[in-house]
């Protein structure tokens, strides 16, 4: 009977999948193989030409078929893997590799050398030596077939002295049948001396296995080494985003100018604070209205997903995703693709959404995948503790709080606007804008927050400002009657969101109900001439009641 490894709590028979939590079950017979590593194979080069194709076989089933420059990732649970590698004309060749919780991200470049036929190291990067580099054996050969080879030979010699002898008619031999007998002593000493040499690579290629060395030999020295490939160095690090944000996060909140430095940052040449570029689009661009060949590239995308051989699927399905983000980014798509998987439940295997979307989160080195990672996520409710877990601790840094924020704020969670109000705390700049947008004020304490710290971001405050005048009810504050500290606050949310040179057409606040109260409350304290003039500017702007201008006159009047 298998049992789930975080809640403890039976599983259904014939499942390894626990419905409470989410997680994949331990196998009972190997307690420390829990969850799922990636195996990613690269052919450099190879024996044969570049359009032939090397056969990739991990753990007896073929996973692709790769020419020269190709690259597959494979999706493997924790433990030993046998992977062969197969090349017309060349030997097969053979390794294990272990897949562990310390170790979950293997990088696999092979090139067969032209010299040898042997293959180069298989290079693991970041790893020491005793699991860091793994040499890819030649298959030995059967001495059956070696037995067959020499009893040919053999036969073959017989004949020819037979051969020969019965031509010479015991005269001797003429000179064609001298030729022909040189000719094949000749062949028989050139198979022995290929025999022997491949004897020995297989020795020494062994002995270079076994203490772990790296060093070629001298013949191959000469050689230039092969470089690595810079355009996937981010996306195959050992240590993925999460992990990273992770190790960082102390009390909640990361460290100041704390940021992360992936492929989607290098690739554009331009860097952005954390949050910035998804900020921009949603708060600077027309909403994005996905057109039918869109939802049918997300269902294709989601349907590979859902396959049960989708390990195979995952060039497929993160191209789909890179195009698709190639013309809107995942802030501008996140609904549509919620939308496409809440209107396809019957036809989607949500169990496996839900895997490959933690696969997305805890192995992604670039923004995209984590994004789509949690996406995928948001239409799964906090019985799977995760689920939650994840979106808090990525959303503590800020280019992720906006997809945190969704998430909470959607329902799914019965304390998500508490857990949205924590994490608002502990962001700074564009993390805090989005985390304002969606909190709700259910509680006196979150409306006193909105009202003093909402809008007091790294950014600007006329992003939040009009919303947290909103939702800490300034109105019925004013009517209710304000302390000072209270008027000071409301005061300068309400000059932000005046403020005529706003980052965003038509964000500045325009409730009418609001001005009279502020401007009745203001007699009660010092006067900020400039606030109060431009009440009385927007007033008119706006064509707002024509009292609130003149109240905001006689108030300037008055204080001269």
């Amino acid at each position: 009977m298998a049992y789930c490894p975080n809640c403890k709590k039976e599983l259904p028979e014939g499942s390894d999948f626990c419905p409470d939590c989410g997680r994949t079950a331990e196998a009972p017979e190997n307690k420390e193989a829990v969850g799922m590593g990636r195996l990613t194979f690269f052919r450099q080069s190879c024996l044969t030409a570049k359009a032939v194709k090397t056969k990739i076989i991990v753990d007896g089933k073929t996973v692709a078929e790769l020419r020269e420059k190709q690259k597959i990732s494979v999706s493997l649970p924790y433990g030993t893997h046998s992977v062969t590698m197969k090349a017309p004309l060349a030997p097969s060749y053979k390794t294990s590799v272990v897949l562990d919780a310390n170790h979950r991200d293997v990088r696999c470049e092979f090139a067969i050398n032209k010299r040898s036929g042997r293959p180069e190291p298989v290079v693991i990067p970041n790893g020491k030596a005793k699991k860091g580099t793994t040499y890819l054996q030649p298959k030995a050969p059967s001495k059956k077939w070696e037995w067959i080879q020499g009893i040919v030979l053999s036969l073959l010699f017989f004949a020819l002295m037979a051969y020969a002898s019965w031509q010479s008619n015991g005269r001797g031999m003429n000179v064609w049948t001298i030729l022909l007998l040189l000719d094949t002593a000749a062949v028989a000493v050139l198979l022995v001396l290929k025999h022997r040499k491949t004897k020995l690579s297989r020795s020494t290629a062994t002995k270079r296995s076994e203490n772990g060395m790296t060093q070629l030999p001298n013949d191959e020295m000469k050689q230039e080494p092969a470089k690595e490939q810079p355009a996937e160095s981010a996306e195959l690090s050992s240590k993925s985003i999460y992990q990273t944000i992770l190790e960082n996060l102390q009390e909640g909140e990361l460290p100041q100018g704390f940021h992360i430095q992936c492929g989607d940052e290098k690739s554009s040449g331009v860097k952005f604070a954390p949050g910035a570029m998804d900020g921009i689009l949603l708060y600077h661009t027309t909403p994005y209205a996905a057109d039918e060949e869109t939802q049918q590239q997300i269902l294709q995308a989601l349907k590979l997903i859902s396959d049960e051989d989708n390990a195979s699927n995952i060039p497929q399905i993160m191209d789909i995703f890179e195009k698709l983000t190639s013309k809107s980014s995942i802030v501008k798509l996140y609904d549509t693709i919620v939308r496409v998987m809440l209107s396809n439940l019957q036809t989607l295997d949500l169990e496996r959404l839900l895997r490959f979307g933690d696969f997305l989160i805890s192995y992604g080195t670039k923004f995209m995948p984590v994004k789509m990672g949690l996406t995928l996520l948001s239409i799964f409710n906090d019985k799977i503790p995760f689920v939650k877990e994840v979106h808090l601790t990525l959303g503590a840094y800020e280019e992720f709080t906006w997809f945190a924020a969704r998430y909470l704020s959607s329902g799914a969670c019965e304390d998500g606007n508490q857990a949205l109000f924590d994490l608002a705390r502990h962001v700074h700049g564009w993390g805090r804008i989005h985390a304002a947008h969606y909190l709700e004020p259910e509680t006196r304490e979150i409306s006193d927050w909105l009202l003093y710290e909402g809008a007091k971001n790294t950014v600007l405050p006329q992003y939040s400002a009009d919303l947290c005048l909103m939702k800490a009810g300034a109105e019925e504050r004013l009517n209710e009657g304000v302390s000072e500290a209270e008027f000071t606050a409301i005061s300068f949310l309400l000059e932000s969101a005046l403020e005529k040179d706003g980052p965003c057409p038509g964000l500045g606040f325009s409730d009418a109900g609001l001005l009279p109260a502020y401007l009745r409350a203001a007699k009660q304290f010092p006067l900020n001439r400039d606030l109060i003039q431009s009440v009385r500017d927007w007033s008119k702007a706006w064509q707002l009641d024509p009292q609130i201008a003149e109240a905001a006159e006689q108030l300037l009047q008055t204080s001269e």
